[in-house]
């Protein structure tokens, strides 16, 4: 008992930072508090997120442009929970502590202690346009979701491992566009670390990304919000 006693403590010793930032995570989760939807426009992305996942596995058309267009985030929540309101609740909470601890694992894999990376993440904990902000208003899954993938898309560019990129960036660009930001920063990293070799799979690569961003926006055609509104989103 003793042994496993001392195991225990010596594995919470070595990940004592990852067990704190989670902690800390959960709690600003839980202090953020929730929007109250009644409050929001019909043409509000929180609520056109929370249609698409309810109208799983069809799809709403109602919902415009670009929320219609990134359909992974509210699809996970629609096939997983016949309760959308807290399938987004569970999957950010998830989500964003997942986030979390990969970005305290970047920090230290370039270099960065683990102190201070500690410190780095903490900070980012409590900005408030982020945790808060996504704990606030759960159904903005797809922004979680997308830096998460994009940050784990970063992770394997850096060891050179592009299948798993390549798998993620596929993902990404189910979620949001901002996924497509793996291209430029891919090439610029293949070409500042030699690697010229690689390059025609890359761009290979990226042309299946990029025609499969755009084959969402042909086969998914919402109808078009009123430009007021739409402007006002843009400007949230």
């Amino acid at each position: 008992m003793n042994q496993v006693s001392d195991q225990f403590t010596n594995h919470f010793v070595r990940n004592k930072f990852i067990y704190l930032l989670i902690f800390f995570c959960l709690v600003q989760i839980f202090f953020s508090g929730r929007a109250d939807l009644s409050n929001y426009d019909p043409n509000h992305d929180v609520i056109a997120y929370r249609k698409m996942a309810i109208a799983f596995p069809s799809i709403d058309f109602s919902v415009g442009k670009p929320f219609a267009h990134r359909i992974l985030a509210p699809w996970l929540v629609g096939l997983l929970f016949n309760n959308v309101d807290l399938g987004f609740t569970v999957c950010n909470a998830l989500f964003c502590t997942s986030f979390i601890v990969v970005l305290f694992f970047f920090l230290t894999q370039n270099s960065v202690s683990k102190r201070v990376a500690f410190l780095i993440t903490t900070a980012f904990i409590f900005n408030r346009y982020f945790i808060p902000n996504f704990a606030f208003e759960p159904y903005r899954l797809a922004d979680v979701l997308s830096n998460l993938l994009l940050l784990l898309s970063l992770i394997f560019l850096e060891k050179k491992k592009y299948a798993p990129m390549f798998i993620l960036s596929i993902l990404g660009v189910l979620t949001r566009e901002s996924a497509l930001l793996i291209i430029p920063l891919g090439m610029t990293y293949i070409i500042m670390n030699h690697q010229k070799n690689k390059l025609p799979a890359f761009i290979l690569l990226s042309t299946v990304l990029f025609i499969l961003f755009i084959c969402i926006r042909i086969f998914i055609r919402p109808v078009r919000i009123n430009k007021r509104i739409q402007s006002c989103i843009f400007n949230y």
